[in-house]
């Protein structure tokens, strides 16, 4: 069979971007999702659907920290730009409810509804609604803290590059977890039906094509036990941007798999 990608035939390089399959109990890591969030329906503490733009998905919810001018936390979900929503992730407000954070977790519009520059558009809309109006809800737009899952990994390094920048917002710290962040060797394999992309949006779209302009420190988290792929991903755009950056990490967290990750506090409180 011939090589897609890299030393990758077709097969070998699907499974290197097939999480599902390589963690075969992923199930349960939705369930446990499940009833985080649903302890939380009822929780008079999160403001919900607030809307940001014109598009159905173009919606975040927001718990207001107690305290005026504190940081502010945007978590954006992955899915692969084409799966999951923002109330998939409710749990998150757990994460930082009693740290005097204003937390937001952001929605955005998938794949095929839309095409991936109008993702990346619509997240760079959602933080700037927030550089405008976060001070609302007790947060303060000049230390703004983004947590990035997945393809939300990819959305946070993007929004940090000179040509995404959000305008009127302080990104001081960015957390991507399991990102994603060269779109070739997606746009190659199975994760591509949805999304559509060819070659020239695939390497417009990709971090590590683009220079980055945030003088935000950086973590970029991948799980010991993600596939080679994945490690590559991480490891690549870290050499590419630390020329350009003060302070950008590799971590590599030990046992953590592709669901894991998300699901571990102290992993997403590292974003402090």
């Amino acid at each position: 069979m011939l090589n897609v990608f890299k030393d990758y035939d077709q097969i070998s390089l699907d499974s290197q971007y097939n999480n599902r399959a390589l963690v075969p109990d992923y199930q349960d890591y939705f369930d446990q999702w499940k009833t985080w969030n649903d302890a939380l329906i009822a929780d008079p503490h999160i403001i919900r659907n607030i809307k940001y733009g014109d598009l159905s998905r173009q919606r975040m919810d927001i718990q207001p920290s107690k305290q005026v001018k504190s940081p502010v936390v945007v978590f954006i979900h992955g899915g692969y730009w084409q799966r999951m929503d923002r109330s998939d992730f409710t749990y998150i407000f757990n994460v930082f409810k009693e740290r005097n954070i204003t937390t937001v977790v952001l929605g955005y519009p998938i794949c095929p509804e839309v095409d991936m520059q109008t993702i990346v558009l619509s997240v760079k809309q959602g933080l700037e609604w927030i550089g405008q109006n976060i001070s609302l809800y007790n947060g303060n737009p000049t230390n703004v803290k983004i947590i990035g899952h997945s393809a939300g990994g990819h959305l946070a390094a993007i929004l940090s590059t000179v040509h995404y920048r959000p305008i009127g917002i302080h990104i001081t710290r960015v957390l991507s977890l399991s990102g994603l962040f060269d779109l070739l060797p997606i746009q190659h394999s199975f994760v591509n039906g949805p999304l559509k992309m060819n070659v020239h949006t695939a390497f417009a779209l990709s971090p590590i094509n683009l220079l980055p302009s945030s003088d935000a420190d950086m973590i970029i988290a991948v799980g010991g036990d993600e596939s080679d792929e994945y490690h590559s991903q991480s490891r690549t755009l870290v050499e590419t941007w630390k020329p350009h950056l003060k302070n950008i990490n590799l971590e590599i967290i030990p046992r953590a798999n592709h669901f894991s990750i998300v699901s571990d506090f102290n992993v997403l409180t590292s974003i402090l």
